[in-house]
Order: structure tokens, then sequence, then C-alpha cells
């Protein structure tokens, strides 16, 4: 895993991903994405990371899809597709503790 976040404890995604540790694309600046929370339907302005589907395992992938789709509605299948053809999964900022990155950075 070169860049990723760790998310907050209680995050419905933790545990499925060692110490909640999620591959990311991209840790220098977050996207700016507009999202709807679970309990609140009004779409926010927020800043996320977004996931790196490519660095997940098959397991991750479906237990991902699983656990999007309960939370948001969806169809797992459908969500993989989506993920598969390119399209992205947000992890919002506020629900995890830090970045890090294994790429060595030279000054």
């Amino acid at each position: 895993m070169k860049n990723f976040c760790t998310l907050r404890e209680d995050s419905p995604f933790y545990p499925l991903f060692e110490r909640g540790q999620v591959p990311i694309k991209n840790i220098i600046v977050p996207n700016t994405v507009r999202l709807k929370d679970e309990t609140d339907p009004v779409e926010k302005v927020e800043e996320a990371f977004m996931l790196d589907w490519s660095k997940c395992s098959i397991v991750q992938r479906a237990n991902i899809a699983e656990t999007a789709c309960r939370l948001l509605g969806g169809k797992p299948g459908e969500f993989i597709s989506y993920m598969d053809k390119g399209g992205d999964m947000p992890i919002r900022v506020s629900q995890t503790t830090g970045v890090s990155t294994e790429v060595p950075f030279f000054l």
C-alpha cells in the first residue's frame, strides 16, 4: 500500500481494512465533493480522499460494496461494476484520523 488514510474506529468501514488503513489515490490534497449523509438527505460540500479500488482485495471489494449499499441503498453488484469501470468512492476526511504514505519524499 502506498498512500492510505486511517479510518476512525466508529466508521462502518473500519473493520474491512487492517487497522482501518484504507488505500487512497492521493494524500496531498483532498478532493472537494458533494455528499449526502445517511442521516441527513441535504447535500453538503466536504473534503474527501478517493479510495484506491485497485489496491483492495476481491473480498474487501465485496465487503465494501455490501456495506456501502446497506448504508446508502443500491445493489452490491452494480456498485462493484461502477467501481471496476473507474468510479470513485469518497472517504470523508472527517471520518479519518490521518493519512500516510510509503512513498519517499526528497527535499
